[in-house]
């Protein structure tokens, strides 16, 4: 077995942001939890950062007030871990996390009841490459340039 070994440019990261697991309403357990701030919103939404999750979710409530549009008429059936759910696909929407911009794509979840505000999956993993050290409850996120 060939085993190659790649270097990685950080020139084309901007400095790490570290993060602490937070504790949540959901019991003990510690979760890489990020404050996302939507312009249209008055606080952050707390932000799970999933990276088995293959689409960035959002509640239908936030991404109505967010200002993100999406038709209802048209729902996507997509599966997850022991289930199915509905989603429709939203507009793309300018967040900020500790002052970087970016412009991210979401789902808006068919679920009025979704526990999450938002839920960042891999669309947001194309902006930033996130580093998880759950064995110190810390994740590191490196935005790109």
């Amino acid at each position: 077995m060939l085993l190659m070994l790649m270097l990685v440019n950080d020139d084309k990261f901007y400095p790490k942001l570290s993060f602490q697991y937070t504790p949540y309403i959901f019991g003990p357990a510690p979760m890489p939890l990020i404050e996302v701030k939507f312009e249209k919103l008055p606080k952050p939404v707390w932000s799970l950062v999933d990276s088995g999750a293959s689409m960035s979710i959002i509640h239908p409530k936030v991404a109505s007030v967010a200002g993100i549009k999406f038709d209802i008429q048209k729902p996507i059936t997509g599966s997850g871990v022991g289930s199915s759910y509905r989603y429709f696909m939203g507009t793309p929407i300018d967040i900020t996390i500790n002052h970087i911009s970016r412009n991210l794509k979401f789902s808006v979840i068919a679920n009025d009841d979704f526990m999450w505000g938002c839920i960042l999956g891999h669309d947001f993993f194309k902006e930033a490459k996130v580093i998880f050290k759950t064995y110190k409850k810390e994740f590191d996120i490196f935005f790109r340039k």
